[in-house]
């Protein structure tokens, strides 16, 4: 999925990482598109502040540079600008 998304952003090739290795156990989809990283969220429940402050801290040491972030659940108003102001890209999926 991740992959489809970042073929339609216009993100270019994209790399599929494994989440494991960056310390995330949840359904995340993570991919490299150059010095960009993509993230994909699927989930039912809301997207907490929280959530987002913990994404946050297990990918910054990975992708300094900018970060687009999928997201298909209910997002949080403080969740989306703290992420907007570290950066990030929120883009909300179907």
């Amino acid at each position: 999925m991740i992959q489809k998304l970042c073929k339609e952003a216009g993100l270019g090739a994209c790399r599929p990482c494994d989440p494991k290795a960056w310390g995330i156990r949840k359904r995340i989809e993570i991919a490299r598109c150059g010095e960009r990283c993509a993230l994909y969220v699927a989930r039912k429940s809301r997207f907490l502040r929280k959530d987002a402050l913990e994404l946050i801290e297990l990918v910054q040491p990975h992708c300094a540079k900018s970060v687009v972030l999928f997201i298909a659940a209910p997002l949080c108003s403080k969740a989306r600008e703290l992420l907007q102001n570290e950066g990030w890209d929120v883009r909300l999926v179907g």
